[in-house]
């Protein structure tokens, strides 16, 4: 997983994010992004990580992993005709500057090959459970100081509630002036479990937390905003060697647009999913 921006590329030459079909009662994020990144630390060992305690298997896959990347699957999918063209997106990853028009120095842009999201998803008439999707890019991505992967603790080593409270996510989203940000912003939201969660938001949204979610957010009214859609939350873990790595443990999903609170769709609920899915790709 890097951080990527997913556009929509018939509207050059100002690229909008693509918008979700998200009902403004229950979700406050109507543009979707897909990212993430290891941030400052150590990049993920994909390898020993996914390659092969995922896929239980004596050949390296190695490279498989920077092909793919993660987001929520109401980015992906419509409503009325479901699943979107994929031809109809531009993956950039290393993105700073929001514009299509402005290229960042390290900035990489891909096509999509193949779009997959949990068969039991429905959108916003299953209240946008499971909603998690994987693309699957033309060519490989290169990491370097500016486009790392992120790691996904796919044995479920370190449980959520072990980690540090607080987590990160950035995006492109509206600011606290209620406009969109053209640079990458970047805020740390406290970690809040499922039961919490359900018991503390209003009822109408409270239907849209399924079980596959957990929530995030802070009482001074920091939270994910539209324009943040799709993009991830990571926590830090200090590894034996004292270096930190960042995990991916959620996807933003919705939030409800008169609170802070917004859930994210929990990825160590679908750890099958996403095995079956990548050796899926891998043997096509």
């Amino acid at each position: 997983m890097i951080l990527a921006y997913l556009g929509v590329t018939s509207s050059l030459p100002y690229s909008r994010l693509l918008r979700s079909p998200c009902p403004d009662s229950a979700v406050g994020e109507n543009e979707c992004e897909t990212m993430y990144l290891c941030r400052v630390s150590e990049r993920c060992d994909t390898f020993s990580e996914a390659g092969q305690h995922v896929l239980d298997s004596g050949r390296k896959y190695y490279n498989i992993f920077h092909l793919i990347l993660f987001l929520a699957a109401h980015c992906v999918y419509n409503e009325t005709s479901f699943e979107l063209d994929k031809a109809t997106f531009t993956v950039v990853a290393g993105k700073y500057n929001v514009s299509w028009e402005n290229r960042d120095p390290d900035e990489q842009r891909f096509k999509v090959v193949h779009i997959k999201y949990p068969s039991t998803y429905a959108g916003y008439k299953n209240r946008y459970a499971n909603d998690i999707a994987l693309l699957e890019l033309n060519t490989t991505i290169l990491f370097n100081s500016a486009i790392m992967s992120v790691c996904i603790d796919w044995k479920v080593k370190y449980p959520l509630e072990q980690l540090p409270p607080v987590g990160t996510v950035v995006g492109w989203g509206l600011t606290e002036k209620n406009i969109t940000s053209n640079d990458l912003q970047m805020a740390n939201l406290k970690f809040i479990e499922f039961e919490t969660c359900s018991t503390t938001v209003s009822l109408g949204y409270s239907l849209f937390i399924s079980s596959d979610k957990f929530c995030a957010g802070l009482e001074n009214g920091t939270a994910v905003q539209c324009g943040d859609s799709g993009g991830g939350i990571t926590f830090p873990r200090k590894m034996t060697n004292n270096k930190v790595q960042y995990y991916m443990y959620g996807i933003v999903s919705v939030k409800d647009i008169h609170g802070s609170i917004a859930a994210f769709t929990d990825v160590r609920k679908h750890l099958h999913w996403l095995k079956m899915s990548l050796k899926s790709i891998i043997e096509s």
